[in-house]
């Protein structure tokens, strides 16, 4: 997200982002860099379990070394969506950062950019935990709510509603001693799907909503996640005609 275009038709408006540090140095409400940010992106993997991203800021307080920020910060971003007669649905989301880079300090040597690196925070709560124990007589899709329930679900930053894509048959498996994730991704290897067993294409992943289960196959016959209008203005062209479809308004420009 450009903080320039940030507004434009079905964009996300960035309305506080705030960095908590180890130190506590910054107070109970945090370093609020939400006039500092210069870009952001974050990013959403269908074979993958987290979100993760990266800001930019445009630091002029040096809060590298007030923070200090040193890529061990938890990091809170609302987000909202523009909707109809000015109403706003917020979304609420936070992070770990786990990284700093690209840093350039300008030539007054009053203001520095820097990269910051971010992916969700339970991320880093997988990689503390092992999965050493036995399911037993359960759909594999049943086996991974339980192991998602057991590890994430009280600090889980998203939901995740369990019979979404109900797979086959009843099985007993000793899990490997990996990270919880890793037996969930080695559990949907295994999974057909209840309603076409010829579908074993399962994925475990993140998105705004919460933690999801489904296949492939699901996503690719299901609707378009994006609905709306987009707005493309074509230079060059002499002619003040609007071509409109379901998902895309083409209007050019004269110029």
């Amino acid at each position: 997200i450009d903080k320039i275009d940030r507004r434009k038709t079905n964009a996300f408006n960035i309305e506080d982002i705030r960095i908590h540090t180890p130190s506590k140095r910054e107070g109970p409400n945090g370093l609020n860099i939400t006039s500092q940010w210069l870009g952001i992106e974050i990013f959403e993997d269908i074979f993958s379990p987290h979100l993760s991203g990266t800001v930019l800021v445009g630091d002029a307080q040096n809060y590298l070394e007030a923070g200090p920020i040193i890529g061990q910060e938890d990091m809170r971003i609302v987000l909202s969506t523009p909707g109809f007669d000015g109403e706003k649905s917020s979304i609420v989301k936070f992070f770990r950062i786990y990284k700093i880079s690209d840093r350039v300090i300008d030539e007054n040597g009053k203001v520095q950019s820097y990269k910051l690196h971010f992916i969700s925070d339970d991320a880093f709560i997988d990689i503390q935990n092992k999965c050493n124990y036995s399911l037993t007589n359960m759909t594999i899709d049943s086996m991974i709510f339980k192991i998602w329930d057991k590890h994430f679900s009280v600090d889980a930053d998203g939901a995740y509603s369990q019979g979404r894509c109900p797979s086959l048959g009843n099985y007993t498996f000793t899990l490997p001693t990996k990270s919880p994730f890793s037996c969930i991704k080695w559990l949907t290897r295994r999974a057909r799907n209840a309603f076409n067993p010829d579908d074993c294409s399962y994925v475990f992943y993140q998105d705004f909503d919460g933690y999801k289960l489904d296949t492939l196959m699901n996503l690719i016959k299901g609707p378009i996640a994006s609905d709306g209008m987009y707005e493309y203005k074509l230079k060059n062209i002499q002619t003040e005609t609007a071509r409109t479809t379901e998902q895309l308004s083409v209007i050019p420009e004269k110029v």
